[in-house]
C-alpha cells in the first residue's frame, strides 16, 4: 500500500487527515512552537485510512478490498466481456474479476471469478503478474487491492458468446457478452484493470 509520510512528532489525531489537512496543521502547529522542524519526516499513514467530507456530510474512511483480476490470453488477444443490460459508457469493457472470499485464497478466488463470469470451466494460472491498487471514488468509496493474473483457457471457444453470472442465487443473473480482443487495444479496459497488461510475457 503506497504511504504518505508524517514526522514521529505529528499527534496521532492527525492519522485519517487528507493530505491538505495533514500539512496545513503541522504548519501551524509548527509556528507556535509545538513540532520541531523534522516533524514531518519518517512518520506513515496510509492512504486508505484518510477519509474525508463535504459540508454537512458525515466524515466516513475508504475500505480496502481484497480483489482479483485474470487476464486470459490465447494467440496474442485477451478474453474480455461487457456487460449486455447496460451501456459501454455505464460500465466500459472489463476482464474477469471480482471479489476474494473469506478464508480463499487468490489463486482459487481468480479461477473462480473467470469460471463464474465466462461460463467456461478449463482454465489454469499461468503466473502471478503483481498486485495493483485503485482508488474506485467517486463511484464508490473503496481502494481495491488487486491481485492480478496471467490465465490460460484450454477449451475452444466461439468469438464471441453470452454468459451469465448468477450471484450464488442471490439477486438477479448478470449478463455478459464475451469476446476477444487484440492486446494491441487492450488499453480500452474499465476502471484501471490493465494496469499490469505490460508484465505479460510477450
Amino acid at each position: 500500500m503506497p504511504f504518505r509520510r508524517l514526522g514521529p512528532c505529528f499527534p496521532d489525531h492527525a492519522r485519517g487527515m487528507c493530505q491538505h489537512a495533514v500539512f496545513a496543521a503541522a504548519h501551524a502547529l509548527r509556528v507556535r512552537g509545538r513540532l520541531p522542524p523534522s516533524a514531518l519526516i519518517g512518520y506513515q499513514v496510509p492512504v486508505a485510512h484518510h477519509t474525508y467530507a463535504s459540508k454537512g456530510e458525515a466524515v466516513s474512511e475508504k475500505v480496502v478490498r481484497k480483489k482479483v483480476v485474470a487476464y486470459v490470453v490465447r494467440d496474442g488477444r485477451l478474453l474480455v466481456f461487457r456487460h449486455a443490460d447496460n451501456t459501454y459508457e455505464e460500465v466500459g469493457i472489463q476482464v474477469p474479476a471480482g471479489s476474494v472470499r473469506p478464508g480463499e485464497a487468490p489463486e482459487d478466488a481468480v479461477l473462480r471469478e473467470a469460471r463464474e463470469e465466462t461460463g467456461l470451466t478449463e482454465f489454469k494460472i499461468v503466473s502471478k503478474l503483481g498486485t495493483a491498487e485503485y482508488d474506485m471514488a467517486p463511484y464508490r468509496r473503496e481502494i481495491q487491492q488487486r491481485h492480478i493474473y496471467h490465465l490460460e483457457l484450454t477449451e475452444p471457444t466461439e468469438e464471441r458468446w453470452m454468459s451469465q453470472e448468477d450471484h450464488d442465487g442471490v439477486g438477479e443473473p448478470t449478463r455478459f457478452e464475451c469476446f476477444w480482443v487484440p492486446l494491441e487495444v487492450a488499453h480500452i479496459l474499465q476502471s484501471g484493470q490493465g494496469a499490469l497488461l505490460g508484465r505479460l510475457p510477450e
